[in-house]
């Protein structure tokens, strides 16, 4: 192509294999955006051995200069060392014959008038919200696995759910088979969102260090454009499993009722995806930030649904630290929206042990033994849950934030 439609191809290559050396005419080796060498591709080895660098037998060449100008952040000792030699080799550049024989017409990177019209070009803060969304939806949209897990895994869960279930009735034992479900719906979606960040966001946190550090962006830029990626498929996939599942199942036809079984859904699942993005905001070893999500969810669970135990039995100081899990607005959510109104059946026709105790002849009976300040606090509930959504992603983003500011000092 070069030589038939005499154009000049230029291209970006991270490490290419030593019989590509050949290939190029010119090379130019950047470090942190600094020109370390550029000129012809015969004269780099000679160039780099002069200033004390020569390249070792059977080595490539370009492996070598490349670790030769990049800086080892590995280690603080290593660092300091790499960067001071890289600052030497990038003066050594400078003053070289290759420098000064470069053109005056073309842009250097130490011009000063075009370093300044760049940075009065850079997008809004909007913008890089806009373009991080985008970019992460269309590598998602690439993932096949990825997009599987943000798209199916609730409509999974929910078919799961609704095979194990089938239909609701309105006897004695639908009770247990409410709070069965509602149990359910309160913790499935915490580990569907949790283990969708764990598999999904470690590999964004590394573009984001680097790109932070880099000064692309600051680092609430990137954690809202991560929210403009994950909170529609949580919105998504919530509504598709609500939809198949809770007017299948045969729960309260009440569209009042419908809508806040999906904004329970909707919640758990970022709350899930919220917790983990905490977890590996402390932990940089995803493993260790699935182990301490998964014991949080499973501990709130039993202690924050009311299901496994009612929460009015429970001491005062227990009480009080039911309001650390989310699974407890749910639940309060869940049951004041389905069991008023409701009228259960009775079997008292004889007094045989094979029939059902009548413990609970409509919902109302249910809610003052198990939830019984759930139907006046519903409002209450919902902003609590809201809240918590909310506060779990600030505390995600000053974290964040506060390692991009430790990294850069």
């Amino acid at each position: 192509l070069a030589a038939s439609k005499r154009h000049t191809i230029m291209l970006t290559i991270h490490q290419p294999r030593s019989d590509m050396f050949q290939v190029f005419q010119q090379i130019m080796i950047l470090s942190r955006g600094d020109t370390t060498y550029c000129g012809p591709a015969q004269s780099m080895v000679r160039y780099f051995t002069n200033l004390g660098y020569p390249c070792p037998a059977y080595t490539n060449p370009l492996d070598e200069y490349v670790d030769v100008c990049s800086i080892d952040t590995r280690r603080t000792g290593t660092m300091e060392t790499t960067r001071a030699r890289v600052q030497e080799l990038t003066e050594a550049f400078k003053k070289s014959t290759i420098a000064r024989s470069i053109p005056d017409s073309c842009p250097r990177p130490d011009d000063v008038a075009v370093m300044s019209s760049l940075k009065d070009r850079s997008p809004s803060w909007l913008n890089k919200v806009f373009i991080l969304t985008s970019r992460m939806n269309m590598n998602l949209l690439r993932a096949r696995t990825g997009m599987q897990m943000r798209a199916f895994q609730m409509l999974l869960f929910g078919i799961l759910l609704f095979l194990f279930v089938l239909r609701l009735g309105n006897s004695q034992r639908s009770i247990q088979d409410r709070s069965g479900v509602f149990y359910q719906i309160v913790s499935g979606p915490l580990f569907i969102g949790m283990l969708t960040a764990v598999a999904l966001f470690p590999s964004l946190r590394n573009s984001m260090s680097r790109e932070v550090r880099d000064g692309l962006y600051y680092t609430p830029v990137f954690m809202f454009g991560y929210l403009g990626h994950m909170l529609p498929f949580c919105i998504f996939s919530s509504v598709i499993l609500s939809s198949m599942f809770y007017w299948s199942t045969g729960f309260k036809d009440d569209p009042a009722a419908f809508a806040g079984f999906t904004g329970v859904c909707i919640c758990t699942q970022f709350v899930g995806e919220g917790v983990a993005l905490v977890a590996l905001a402390v932990f940089t070893n995803p493993n260790m930030a699935n182990s301490v999500s998964a014991l949080f969810f499973s501990f709130t669970a039993l202690l924050c649904s009311g299901f496994l135990r009612n929460i009015e039995s429970m001491p005062k100081v227990i009480q009080d630290m039911t309001y650390i899990g989310v699974q407890k607005f749910a639940s309060e959510i869940l049951v004041a929206n389905e069991y008023p109104g409701l009228q259960f059946k009775c079997d008292q026709s004889n007094s045989t042990s094979s029939a059902e105790p009548c413990r609970f002849p409509n919902g109302e009976a249910y809610l003052v033994a198990n939830f019984p300040t759930a139907v006046e606090q519903l409002h209450r509930n919902y902003y609590y849950m809201s809240a918590y959504c909310v506060g779990l992603f600030v505390v995600a983003l000053f974290i964040f934030s506060l390692r991009s500011y430790v990294k850069r000092r």
